[in-house]
């Protein structure tokens, strides 16, 4: 045997059933070499659940976490993903087809609960598996009620079958007529005590009856198919994005094509079948509530010929909305595209106006200032005078020798070969006078 390297991740597979489960602890090296540690079976029990974390605990590699991988399996997975959970440990739950899809992968024969630990055990160190969360308890039991009443109103449909058969049937029997009749109305009171209890338990919670009342705006939803749907989806909280929640309810679109061959397009059906249950009632009637859906329906038949595609469409389109809605806590409102599109058009057109208000202040402002040119003339006739004013002062100061470039009298200093000119103080009194802006250089003309 292979010795295995540095150990990068492990994980403990579980094949979970009625009474028992088998557990796997496996590890992979960085090398990808996957090893199988040990092996135990244990009770599917709250004492089985604690040897079964402390032999966890003492086999385990002390250095790295550890994660946790069962197969989904009805209800029987349940007691340990909640222990484990409130353990404070990390867990995965797959689904029973792709565990199968795994194992034909790698070319399996034989099945058994202890293969199949194994084999949960290597998808857990070979993949980055999604961690399973624990729903709230309200969506939890809104979700075990629905189901109840689901199942009894299945139940109901097969009495009113029989009944139907014995009472057109040669020689019905009055007893038997009696007696499915007496159960059919116990489940009709059945019903009723469950469609109560879901009542009083959104009542109970003040966030989940919000945003329920703001879901049940959208035409031809109802109370219970939208307390199914939140149940079924655990208020969405699992979902990122449509697409994923269209995979979880089986509405993803399923393509086959292969060269020249272009099967037919369908959506998957491999998900959840309760919320395609509840979504059917509810897109026939807002095809007949909602002018926006009976548009959208009729361009589908119209385009594609086929009025169940057309119908499934509308299934995935609601349901979008019902988290859309269920999200963002908004009530639903017709033709919401043309409604959006108006709004910016009145935000546009309102910035539009702004704008112009704006300019017409700014006009006015400049409107209350000389003109252009009338502002240039006055520059001119100060400038005009203050060189009336410079000219008077060079006059009345002596100079011996003026400068045809300058204002300014000199003094020739010779020193040796070369000379300079200094400024005597009379053309430094007359520099400063001359360097003062305009508006002085009147003041001390007045002064004058």
């Amino acid at each position: 045997m292979k010795k295995q390297g540095a150990i990068l991740r492990q994980n403990v597979g579980i094949d979970v059933s009625k009474h028992k489960f088998d557990a796997c602890i496996t590890t992979i090296d960085i090398e990808g070499n996957i090893s199988y540690k040990k092996s135990k079976k244990f009770n599917n029990n709250p004492e089985g659940y604690i040897k079964f974390l402390s032999w966890v605990e003492k086999e385990k590699n002390p250095a790295l976490s550890v994660t946790f991988t069962l197969e989904s399996t009805g209800v029987y997975h349940e007691g340990l993903a909640y222990f484990l959970h409130e353990k404070g440990q990390k867990i995965s739950v797959l689904l029973p087809n792709i565990v199968k899809k795994f194992i034909q992968s790698l070319n399996i024969k034989s099945k058994t609960d202890k293969i199949d630990a194994k084999v949960l055990g290597r998808i857990g160190v070979e993949r980055v598996l999604p961690l399973w969360k624990l729903s709230s308890k309200i969506y939890r039991e809104l979700r075990k009620l629905t189901r109840e009443r689901e199942r009894l109103i299945g139940l109901r449909s097969r009495l009113k079958g029989y009944l139907e058969g014995e009472v057109h049937s040669g020689e019905p029997m009055d007893n038997i007529i009696l007696r499915i009749n007496i159960l059919i109305e116990s489940i009709n009171k059945q019903i009723k005590d469950i469609e109560q209890e879901l009542k009083e338990k959104v009542s109970s919670d003040a966030y989940v009856s919000e945003r329920l009342s703001k879901v049940l705006t959208i035409p031809g939803v109802g109370f219970i198919t939208a307390v199914t749907i939140i149940a079924e989806t655990q208020g969405f909280d699992n979902f990122t994005s449509l697409r994923q929640l269209w995979s979880y309810a089986g509405y993803d679109v399923q393509q086959k094509q292969s060269g020249k061959y272009k099967g037919k397009t369908k959506i998957s059906k491999k998900g959840n079948s309760h919320i395609r249950r509840a979504m059917y009632g509810p897109a026939m009637a807002i095809i007949r509530c909602s002018q926006t859906y009976k548009r959208f329906y009729e361009e589908l038949v119209e385009r594609k010929g086929n009025k169940m595609l057309a119908l499934t469409a509308v299934q995935r389109k609601v349901l979008g909305l019902i988290r859309t809605l269920w999200k963002n806590n908004t009530e639903f409102i017709e033709n919401y595209e043309e409604v959006k599109r108006n709004k910016e058009n009145d935000t546009e057109q309102s910035n539009q106006e702004t704008n112009v208000s704006t300019q017409n202040k700014y006009n006015d402002l400049n409107n209350n200032y000389p003109d252009k040119q009338a502002s240039e003339q006055s520059n001119q006739e100060t400038n005009k005078q203050d060189e009336e004013n410079n000219n008077l002062a060079a006059k009345s100061s002596p100079s011996k020798k003026n400068n045809t470039n300058s204002s300014y009298n000199y003094r020739q200093i010779k020193t040796g070969s070369r000379s300079r000119t200094a400024p005597t103080t009379q053309d430094r009194q007359l520099n400063k006078k001359s360097c003062l802006p305009s508006a002085f250089a009147k003041i001390i003309k007045v002064r004058e």
